[in-house]
């Protein structure tokens, strides 16, 4: 049985690893032909000629062809994959570094930059349901696109398509945080902040947002406390923004688990110093 993929947005620096990840499981995903569609031909052409060495040296059989034409990559297709960022990086810097001048996270799964990718991003990947509707009637769309919940949830709610919304920081983030050490290192009491993707990491030393009770109204106490945990997590952020502008931290870095522990302690450490009486963030937090 044939078994075609599409991707949207292929010229982003994770194809290699989708395409890796295609060649060690082929026994259990039969893929026949690989479409890789992106906008940016230079980037497609880079990126797309890796991923066909990477199928010819491994001695697979699969067709990976690359084009700028999104039907072509949609047409008859089992699954569609979307990995897109609408307005580039010149849109995620706005996104990430406007809300942090005014004291909020600045960050594009959440937040206001969040919000704004959405806004941006929500016409383009209901254009592309709708086109799956037409010509690949059936077919799944897995959605690796940010802010992943609210995309996945705009094609669910206004198409007919079916999707799922993937996101790699449940396993990647908790994977780093356990292997740090920097939990064991807390004092009796003290536990880590971590967003959504922390949810039953740490064994309940790791304090995560409240969730919405399914069909019922979030609590009063849930919102006060959510909106107070936002606040505290503007810090963290901050703190990451700060190692990274020292070169301390890069962006590739938790898909690196070489020096994983003490670049975690290291944001740790910084953080909890700036928590220190007198520190400019405590007081505004007061």
């Amino acid at each position: 049985m044939a078994l075609k993929i599409g991707v949207i947005g292929a010229g982003s620096t994770y194809t290699p690893e989708l395409v890796e990840g295609f060649l060690q499981r082929a026994e259990s995903i039969p893929l026949t032909e690989l479409v890789l569609m992106d906008i940016d031909e230079a980037k497609l052409s880079i990126v797309g000629g890796l991923a066909q060495r990477m199928v010819q040296r491994a001695g697979s059989s699969i067709d990976v062809r690359l084009t700028t034409d999104r039907t072509e990559a949609i047409a008859s297709s089992t699954f569609v994959l979307t990995q897109m960022r609408i307005g580039r990086l010149q849109a995620r810097r706005k996104d990430e570094l406007i809300p942090r001048r005014l004291g909020y996270i600045g960050q594009e799964t959440t937040g206001p930059g969040g919000f704004a990718k959405a806004l941006r991003t929500i016409p383009v990947i209901l254009d592309i349901a709708h086109q799956m509707e037409e010509h690949a009637p059936g077919a799944t769309m897995i959605n690796f696109t940010n802010p992943a919940g609210i995309i996945t949830e705009a094609v669910l709610n206004h198409s007919r398509v079916n999707a799922i919304g993937l996101c790699t920081g449940p396993i990647a983030d908790g994977t780093v945080l356990q292997h740090s050490g920097a939990l064991e290192r807390l004092p009796s009491g003290v536990c880590g902040l971590g967003d959504k993707a922390y949810l039953g990491v740490g064994g309940g030393r790791v304090a995560t947002p409240r969730r919405k009770p399914r069909g019922k109204p979030r609590p009063p106490e849930d919102v006060v406390f959510n909106r107070a945990f936002a606040q505290v997590r503007i810090g963290v952020e901050h703190t990451i923004r700060d190692l990274r502008l020292f070169q301390a931290l890069t962006l590739p870095d938790r898909h690196r688990p070489r020096g994983q522990p003490a670049r975690v302690c290291a944001v740790v450490g910084l953080r909890a110093r700036r928590c220190r009486p007198g520190r400019r963030d405590q007081r505004r937090a007061a």
